[in-house]
């Protein structure tokens, strides 16, 4: 029997190591990183510039729309998302080809934005709004070229959007968190005032007397009995 080789048996034993690592680094399913895989370059990017907007998009926007689509589907609309973020690089797109999308995490529905300026003024918080609201309509237009479904109805989802500076008196990688923390909550609270605004209309509705009460009868066929009622309501169409 042939003795094992060392040089081989080292080789496989990286290259497992290194699998290990890809696979909390880098996203399978969207083919994106992580933001553990891309910090480094987001700190050198806003050392570079001086600031960096960063834009977070929340696909968790409606509840229950993993568990309504199932996973398998819930993971092809994450790649479309992914493959129209993607697209938006370039001449006269919102995003610049240097430009960094990564996802939150490995197998996240929660996608990130790094915008970095684009001119020596630096990127600021109304500069950023508009540059936040622009992505978010061109990537409206954009996902139903990857995805057929969204023809049909528009894909969901929350977005929030913060600038990190370079400060010499601040750790980079704490600053990023912590412009990210703002993104997050700018998101959260979209999704608040969204539920509340469903809240109150279910409130109109109901002080208006819009809903309809139905009542069927449920019947024994073989005696013609009432056994008791099924009640359905429904508000205006």
């Amino acid at each position: 029997m042939k003795p094992p080789n060392p040089q081989e048996a080292d080789f496989f034993r990286l290259r497992a190591e290194w699998l290990r690592f890809k696979n909390h680094v880098f996203d399978a399913n969207t083919e994106l990183p992580t933001l553990a895989a891309v910090i480094d370059d987001v700190r050198r990017l806003m050392e570079e510039r001086g600031s960096l907007g960063v834009v977070y998009l929340d696909m968790a926007a409606e509840p229950g729309m993993e568990a309504a689509r199932g996973w398998q589907a819930y993971d092809e609309l994450l790649r479309a998302f992914a493959r129209a973020l993607l697209s938006l690089k370039g001449e006269g797109g919102p995003l610049s080809p240097r430009d960094i999308v990564a996802v939150t995490s490995v197998r996240s529905d929660k996608f990130l934005v790094f915008m970095r300026a684009g001119d020596p003024g630096g990127v600021d918080s109304g500069s950023m709004d508009a540059r936040a609201r622009r992505l978010c309509e061109k990537l409206a237009e954009a996902i139903p070229r990857f995805l057929e479904s969204a023809r049909k109805a528009p894909v969901p989802f929350h977005e929030g959007h913060a600038v990190m500076f370079r400060d010499p008196m601040l750790r980079a990688e704490r600053s990023m968190h912590r412009a990210l923390d703002e993104a997050m909550f700018m998101s959260l609270t979209q999704r608040t005032r969204e539920d509340d605004r469903r809240l109150q209309g279910l409130d109109e509705i109901i002080g208006e007397e819009e809903v309809v009460t139905l009542y069927q009868p449920i019947l024994d066929l073989r005696t013609l009995d009432v056994l008791g009622h099924e009640v359905f309501s429904r508000g205006p169409a």
